[in-house]
């Protein structure tokens, strides 16, 4: 009879079975060897290199193209002016090139950084800088690019992960660009009553990665962070338990704001938080997910509810102001940690609009590339003019814009409404507690344009601050940061100020004159009395401003000072040595300069108040209506929790008000406003009538700039649509808990035998959802083991090395091993295998030859497991490559850590005599060995013969590079 062969091949990936599964843990003192740690540092250092070398070469790599890379590159920014966070691809030109654009990249990445997951399709590439206000600028990477189909959409999830942290229903957007027609409705509005509800009305939710449904309740028992959709449409929800770290996040963070468009509250509960985001109706194009980088920002710098971030134009900085050619400068404040972030940005740019729309379009701004609206706030007339204010603060705040109701358990946090931020106008001799019917009827007609407007700009402010004050208000666990009492834009700007205020103080009198005689003609023609001349007022203002005199007319004083700023070019000096500091991909401007069709004979200030400060409500059935209490505080009557909002902007408003007045300010609203229940989730977030479906590759929402771009990118799992059941079937005999199955139409990711499976475009992509996996569940101690299906032996090492590499990169403290299997491994084979008894107590493991190769070290070691029924045993062959410059000793060193694990496997076995099982263990052993270690190992063939069949857990190549010399012919490991 032929002796049958049958061959099981198992490949070892990546980590899933956290050390606290083990038993008997495999520990060694390998940290503690000092050999071992140097050959550790000589490896750590050598990767280190080899990484910078590569990135100096991708930057250095100027392959001529055909594909027009500049020209799309300009016009993507011309179709997208202000921030945006995305890749876009170009169709193949005449010789299969393409043009690729990686805008925005996160502020810690470097160029090499950007570069580096294209190495093997970049031809060439530029840093392309659009100017953004005076002296800003937002920078994106435009790279050319050609290769296979395969290279390129590999690149490509491997750039979303590099960009984003995760490849994650990536998307590719199509160059030439262009944007989706607009039109939805983003001025949403939700009360906390309608959060309430529907949360508690049974409501299930779906981990986006899979897994069972849960209900709310059960979303606050887990105990890492999660994002869930809701069953039934509409809800997306991250879940932040109070021990986790946004920093931790990024991941989630991402799934978030890709699957949904608006955040539109939170539910914090004792044992964490829950963030409600609407399921995205919007396209990306239209408006971006949040960034990962801005949201971890915001959780590090929130001081509770005494915190506070600003932007404003110093309009009265002593010499801000009037410039020669008649248009004026002021510095720019911001918020140190806002410098050079996507979100100080933001806040200069809807600053504009706030000015610029409020003053009906006749007030313009440097560099400001926005589409003019149809129609302004106060018609043809400016703000300025309606109040009849030559001084006015116009200001973005956060008063009554997001505010907290308590209830029994738990509290929620609401948005007054997501399309603007509250709008304050404050004539000059006024505060907001003095402001007349007249002034507050304004900032209500401003406040309700500006969020009927469903501008981009401002809901993407809306949103970061909704969640920069749910962070403060219920105390998120993030990264500390170091204070940042000054920077240097301040410092430089004080040093500046002091400079031009010496040289007046103490000019000559022939200096002063020389000064008024340059500056003159810069001087307002209209501002001139019938008998002087321009030149006599200038002289007049100078000397005064020399002796400390009081001047009659401010604004005439500032002209002048600030005429003598622009002639010391103290504006451009300014910003260039700002600028000079910055190595930002977004640089936020210093320095603003604006003019006005109307020369203005007052002065506009104002930018932004964002405080962490909320306004608390608590509902309570011992109060009548609504009561104030000494400190503040507000409590209204259980049965109108859904009236709430109607309260909010008032007590906003008038907050520093005696608790009386505002108590009855209160009432008064609570008895006119109609009662209003709790909506149905579809109204009240404007669901689209007719589900969305995602298209081929899950670009969220297709609208016109997605249909077009065919590039299968990213992961994840269709909520609709029917999944033949065959697909990554779940086998009742298999010992994996992870089957992937790659076929002709994508890579699918089954964990579960209940839903359907992930999916994935391309090895990149399944690797992602594999380690997305890995780092949901390793907390929770699960050991998964993977199935592969449908891959060859050299496609399944790809899988293995993108596997190792990533979980190396993220330092993950665990391993799994996967079985590849082909068609001569049915499940009655795989059940014979694992039925064979063998004695692994009485196991014994040797290290024999350590051979050199003329790129590698080799290292041979041998198993031999006597059979229980006295049979033939098992016998067991490892081979193990090193760098050609691992010492001997180090390598004599690992393979006693190995013998030493093998032990402790058999402890850990007990009475489970599966040759497999062992195996699958020794592979992971060797796999957490080389971590601790830091020693490179790879795993060249791992075979064990059990009687007729052959079991191999690594696959050997045929034959060696040249001739193998012995290195260690006598001598095994001590």
């Amino acid at each position: 009879m032929k002796r049958r062969r049958i061959v099981l091949v198992v490949v070892v990936l990546l980590a899933i079975v956290a050390f606290s599964l083990w038993r008997r843990p495999v520990k060694t003192d390998l940290a503690q060897d000092p050999a071992v740690q140097t050959e550790k540092d000589r490896e750590a250092a050598a990767r280190t290199a080899s990484t910078a070398d590569l990135q100096k070469v991708l930057e250095a790599r100027t392959d001529s193209v055909a594909t027009p890379r500049d020209t799309l590159a300009r016009g993507f920014r011309d179709t997208f002016p202000f921030h945006t966070q995305v890749l876009a691809l170009s169709d193949p030109a005449s010789d299969s090139s393409r043009t690729l654009i990686i805008s925005e990249p996160p502020p810690y990445f470097t160029i090499g950084e950007v570069l580096a997951p294209l190495a093997k399709v970049l031809r060439n590439h530029s840093v392309v800088t659009t100017k953004v206000g005076y002296d800003g600028w937002v920078q994106d990477v435009a790279a050319s690019i050609s290769g296979s189909d395969a290279d390129i959409s590999a690149a490509l999830s491997a750039e979303s992960r590099r960009i984003f942290g995760t490849s994650y229903k990536s998307y590719v957007l199509p160059l030439p660009a262009k944007r989706s027609a607009s039109g939805s409705n983003l001025d949403l509005s939700v009360t906390p009553a309608e959060v309430q509800q529907w949360l508690a009305n049974g409501a299930t939710f779906l981990p986006v990665e899979g897994g069972n449904a849960v209900t709310a309740s059960e979303i606050v028992q887990a105990s890492g962070s999660k994002v869930y959709v809701s069953r039934s449409r509409g809800l997306v929800a991250w879940w932040l338990p109070k021990t986790v770290s946004v920093t931790d996040c990024r991941v989630q963070v991402r799934q978030f704001a890709i699957d949904s468009d608006l955040v539109i509250g939170a539910a914090a509960k004792p044992t964490g938080l829950i963030i409600l985001g609407r399921e995205r109706q919007v396209p990306v194009d239209l408006l971006p997910p949040l960034r990962y980088e801005t949201v971890e920002l915001l959780a590090a710098v929130q001081h509770g509810s005494k915190g506070q971030l600003a932007q404003s134009y110093e309009r009265l900085h002593p010499f801000a102001g009037r410039l020669s050619n008649g248009r004026d400068w002021a510095p720019i404040l911001l918020s140190p940690e806002l410098i050079d972030t996507e979100y100080g940005s933001l806040l200069n740019i809807t600053d504009q609009l706030l000015k610029g729309w409020s003053n009906a379009g006749q007030t313009h701004y440097a560099n400001f590339k926005y589409a003019i609206p149809g129609h302004y706030p106060f018609g043809s007339e400016a703000v300025s003019d309606t109040l009849g204010a030559s001084t006015l603060v116009y200001n973005w705040n956060t008063k009554g814009a997001g505010y907290v109701v308590a209830a029994d358990d738990s509290k929620v946090f609401a948005i007054n409404r997501a399309g603007a931020l509250p709008v304050t106008y404050i004539p000059e001799g006024m505060d907001v507690n003095t402001a007349g019917p007249q002034v507050m009827a304004a900032e209500d007609a401003a406040y309700d344009y500006f969020g009927r407007m469903s501008d981009p700009n401002l809901v993407r402010v809306v949103q970061y601050a909704a969640i920069y004050q749910i962070f403060s208000a219920f105390g998120v666990q993030n990264r500390n940061i170091p204070e940042q009492k000054s920077s240097f834009q301040s410092t430089r700007l004080e040093e500046l100020t002091n400079q031009l205020a010496g040289e007046l103080k103490n000019a000559s009198d022939q200096e002063l004159s020389r000064i008024a005689h340059d500056i003159a003609p810069g001087y307002p023609e209209e501002l001139i009395g019938f008998d002087e001349t321009a030149e006599m007022v200038v002289q007049r203002e100078l000397t005064g401003y020399r002796a400390d005199e009081k001047p009659l007319d401010p604004f005439t004083r500032d002209i002048v000072l600030s005429l003598y700023a622009d002639k010391r070019e103290i504006p451009q000096t300014y910003a260039k040595e700002v600028a000079a500091k910055s190595s930002a991909w977004i640089h936020t401007p210093a320095v603003v300069v604006s003019w006005n069709d109307i020369d203005p004979t007052g002065i506009a200030i104002g930018g932004h108040n964002l405080d962490a400060e909320v306004t608390n409500v608590a509902l309570s059935r011992d109060v009548a209506t609504v009561k104030v209490a000494e400190d503040g505080s507000i409590q209204l009557n259980q049965e109108l929790g859904p009236e709430a909002r109607s309260l909010i902007r008032t007590a906003g408003r008038f907050k520093d008000e005696s608790p009386a007045q505002l108590e009855a300010r209160l009432q008064r609203i609570l008895e006119s406003v109609p009662k209003t229940p709790p909506r149905a989730i579809e109204k009240a977030l404007e669901l689209a009538e007719t589900p969305i479906h995602e298209p081929p590759g899950f670009t969220p929402v297709a609208g016109a700039a997605e249909r077009g771009s065919l590039r299968l990118v990213g992961w994840g799992r269709r909520r609709t649509g029917a999944i033949p059941k065959d697909i990554a079937h779940m086998d009742a005999d298999s010992a994996a808990a992870v089957v992937v199955e790659r076929r002709a139409d994508a890579i699918y990711v089954r964990h579960s035998p209940d839903e359907a499976p992930i999916e994935a475009f391309n090895v990149e992509d399944a690797t992602d959802a594999l380690v997305t996996l890995l780092r949901r569940d390793i907390a929770g101690g699960r050991e998964l083991h993977i199935e592969l299906r449908g891959f060859q032996q050299e496609d399944g090492q790809g899988f293995l090395r993108s596997c190792q590499v990533r979980v190396g990169d993220e330092n993950m403290p665990a391993e799994v091993t996967a079985l590849v299997r082909d068609k001569s491994l049915g499940d009655d084979a795989l059940r014979a295998l694992r039925q064979e008894k063998f004695d692994f107590s009485k196991v014994k493991i040797e290290a024999g030859t350590l051979e050199e190769l003329p790129t590698e070290l080799r290292q041979t070691m041998t198993v031999e497991v006597p059979r229980m029924d006295g049979g033939d045993p098992g016998h067991g062959v490892i081979d193990l490559a090193f760098v050609k410059e691992t010492p001997p000793g180090v390598i004599s060193r690992i393979c006693e850590a190995i013998k030493s694990a093998v032990n402790d496997i058999v402890a850990d076995l007990g009475q489970h005599f599966d040759a497999v099982v062992f195996n699958y263990r020794l592979s992971a052993a060797i796999k957490r060995i080389s971590t601790e270690s830091g020693v490179d190992i790879r795993l060249v063939r791992h075979q064990f013969r059990a009687g007729q069949r052959d079991i191999y857990f690594a696959q050997r190549q045929d034959g060696h590079d040249g001739i193998a010399t012995r290195l260690d012919s006598g001598r095994r490991p001590a």
